[in-house]
């Protein structure tokens, strides 16, 4: 299973598609107005969403910690599920009112309040409505090849991470990029990507397995 995610990520980079967001290449600053407005644009015009993805998780100095791939799908408002296929098997599914995490190796599934737990979160970016838009500072920029890289930096300190990087092609998200305040950085590549697809319900509920320890932090 190691061996197949080192084949996907080489295959992105030969395909030149992977889009690190701060890579210095030649491109033309937007407006923070300009740079809201693509993230506005696909709030309003993605309802759904489905891909591939690979993720790695880098420190400070750019060394790999973690490799991971899988799949996700997205359903606005606040539906999502994220599996984890490579290295181990985990799975993050939330409605509107609980997030289920999975780790299929330690045999336990943690629940969590879905609003809690999603507030400042980038996961509130691709599954919320507008409003989440209003919690971040907006700045970017747009490649010579059409690519547009958004930053959005949280306006108050709270939450886990210090900025969240989001990269669009031919007004496809393509990557989500993140700092957070342990200095570790994660890329996440998406591909064979499917806009609006017709998601069944099913994919965002969760079944608990059976045997599985359950650690319940909602509050009743």
């Amino acid at each position: 299973m190691k061996k197949l995610i080192h084949i996907l990520i080489a295959t992105v980079f030969l395909c030149g598609i992977w889009l690190p967001l701060y890579a210095n290449e030649a491109s033309n600053p937007l407006s923070a107005d300009a740079a809201r407005q693509v993230v506005q644009e696909f709030v309003a015009s993605v309802q759904s969403y489905q891909a591939d993805f690979i993720q790695i998780l880098q420190n400070k100095s750019g060394e790999v910690l973690e490799e991971e791939a899988g799949q996700l799908w997205l359903l606005r408002p606040g539906q999502f599920r994220w599996e984890y296929a490579v290295p181990w098997e985990r799975q993050i599914v939330a409605n509107e009112e609980s997030i289920w995490l999975y780790d299929a190796e330690l045999e336990q599934v943690t629940v969590r309040s879905a609003e809690g737990a999603l507030r400042n979160s980038p996961a509130a970016l691709l599954v919320g409505d507008m409003t989440a838009l209003e919690d971040y500072d907006f700045s970017g920029n747009r490649k010579a090849d059409g690519t547009v890289m958004v930053k959005l930096e949280p306006l108050t300190g709270h939450g886990d991470f210090v900025s969240i990087g989001l990269g669009f092609a031919k007004g496809e998200l393509v990557l989500l990029e993140l700092y957070d305040r342990f200095d570790q950085h994660t890329l996440i590549h998406f591909s064979n990507i499917v806009r609006n697809p017709s998601l069944n319900p099913v994919l965002f509920s969760f079944e608990i397995p059976e045997g599985a320890d359950v650690i319940d932090q909602r509050i009743n």
